[in-house]
């Protein structure tokens, strides 16, 4: 990718596989950058979903760790034109159903006829 890393080789062989997958979790730029590209050159159908919690709900779930590593930062802030396409915080007062509606609505919506939900 254009940040001077290489997409891993973890995600070159999921994105070959053939039929349906699901990728739970990136953290660099390079994976997302790899993702974003597939999706604009119609070779794969991408839903980049961010899961966030605040700090001290993470605290209270547990030790925090690795806190200013790159693969728990390098995502916090996209480039220009880099975007989200649902952005779920898990805070624990969400209605988890209706983010999992929506989440599934908007798959079903961009694999039917190619929008962006």
């Amino acid at each position: 990718g254009s940040f001077g890393h290489d997409t891993p080789h973890w995600l070159e062989v999921a994105l070959e596989t053939p039929g349906d997958i699901i990728i739970p979790d990136v953290r660099r730029r390079c994976e997302f950058e790899r993702l974003r590209d597939c999706q604009e050159d119609d070779t794969c159908c991408v839903l980049m979903v961010r899961v966030e919690a605040t700090r001290d709900v993470r605290m209270a779930r547990g030790a925090l760790t690795c806190e200013t590593d790159p693969t728990e930062t390098e995502l916090d802030e996209l480039p220009d034109g880099w975007h989200w396409d649902y952005l779920f915080h898990n805070n624990g007062d969400e209605d988890l159903e209706h983010c999992a509606q929506t989440i599934n609505w908007m798959l079903v919506n961009r694999i039917l006829d190619g929008s962006d939900g």
